[in-house]
């Protein structure tokens, strides 16, 4: 199946491994998707954070609090240029 953003939907794939779409590289879809990716594995370091926050691991929580924040950075910076891309 197609979208009109260039991209195309896999098919009934779920989980970790199935991609979000197969896109073409530097288009709007495929800055959507790194996007995506870079949220989900953001999601994975809060929950190792709380998980190291209830074990009171504090240099687990800090280093889950650093890639956090570099994934949200990341993901910010991608869509950022996601909204440049529109204006092109």
């Amino acid at each position: 199946m197609s979208r009109d953003d260039g991209s195309r939907v896999s098919g009934g794939q779920r989980g970790m491994d199935a991609p979000v779409a197969e896109v073409l590289h530097g288009t709007r879809a495929a800055l959507r998707e790194f996007a995506a990716e870079l949220l989900g594995m953001a999601c994975i370091q809060a929950e190792l954070g709380e998980r190291f926050a209830t074990l009171g691991d504090d240099v687990g929580l800090r280093y889950a609090i650093r890639r956090l924040a570099a994934y949200v950075q990341a993901a910010a910076q991608t869509v950022h240029d996601l909204s440049i891309a529109a204006r092109d």
